[in-house]
């Protein structure tokens, strides 16, 4: 096979946290596969990939520009397997990955070609933009960093031992409110089986917990049913869980594609069951 013909659009490193610890002789890694009818062990390498999803004519270039952004979440990864507290930093490039998670994905698609790689380009900066609305005129990305440094805060929420968490094919949440429409005001996804990254806007909202509550484990992993296109992973066989009966719903969420321009789908919080780590609610113009 040509080298970089299989381009993720989720990445290989972070859906390994969810490796099934069963591997073929050749070495190949496995994840339950779980579809709207089945729950089948599946090759993790083979998993929310296409032929050239982003290019074909710049596909080294594509790797170089993602592997940066794939080594960050890896070495992370491994402070939080073993317990080493997270730096100001490391909180900050969990956000731009699942920010990055969010504008790679197939959903997001624009392209109607195999150059898909410019009109990802051209949607960082949209979500930026929509990041900082309202805050007048911006012009660096430091500036943008910046803005984000002074007005969010994030957080690792950890699950109770007896809880595993999954993810999916499309797993960032973006949360946003009626009453600050078009803002970008929170981001979520799972981090792995145990834990699970929180970001939001510290003018709107604020967090409340570093663990979560059992009732956040059901909440949190139907939002991953319902975020889904294709697919949900699970560490573990989910096929005779309580679980399963959300998978129903894979796909519901999913749009066609959107080839003049672009869309930034925003879960607005105050309509859904609140969880526990998001507390109280403050005057979104403050």
């Amino acid at each position: 096979m040509p080298t970089n013909k299989k381009q993720h659009y989720l990445p290989q490193v972070y859906l390994r946290q969810w490796a099934a610890g069963c591997e073929e002789a050749g070495g190949k890694k496995h994840t339950w596969r779980i579809g709207k009818e089945s729950c089948c062990l599946a090759s993790l390498r083979d998993q929310c990939q296409k032929p050239y999803f982003y290019s074909k004519e710049s596909k080294s270039i594509c790797e170089r520009y993602f592997q940066n952004i794939e080594d960050r979440f890896a070495e992370i990864a491994r402070k939080l397997t073993g317990n080493i507290e997270l730096s100001k930093q490391d909180f900050f490039a969990l956000f731009v990955f699942g920010m990055d998670l969010y504008i790679r994905n197939h959903r997001s698609a624009t392209s109607p070609g195999n150059e898909e790689f410019e009109y990802y380009l051209k949607r960082t900066e949209i979500f930026k933009k929509q990041l900082i609305l309202g805050s007048g005129d911006v012009d660096s990305d430091e500036e943008v960093k910046n803005i984000i440094w002074r007005h969010w805060d994030f957080r690792v929420i950890r699950m109770p031992e007896s809880h595993k968490l999954l993810t999916c094919d499309s797993p960032s949440i973006l949360l946003g409110s009626s009453e600050v429409p078009e803002r970008i005001l929170g981001l979520m996804y799972p981090l792995s089986p145990s834990s699970f990254f929180v970001g939001v806007d510290s003018r709107v909202y604020a967090l409340s917990r570093e663990y979560s509550l059992d009732s956040d484990f059901e909440i949190m992993n139907y939002n991953t049913f319902e975020q889904a296109s294709h697919s949900v992973y699970s560490k573990r066989d989910f096929s005779g869980c309580n679980l399963a009966k959300y998978a129903s719903i894979i796909g519901q969420r999913d749009k066609s594609e959107w080839i003049d321009g672009w869309q930034i789908e925003l879960i607005d919080y105050d309509r859904n069951p609140n969880i526990s780590f998001i507390g109280e609610k403050h005057n979104p113009e403050s």
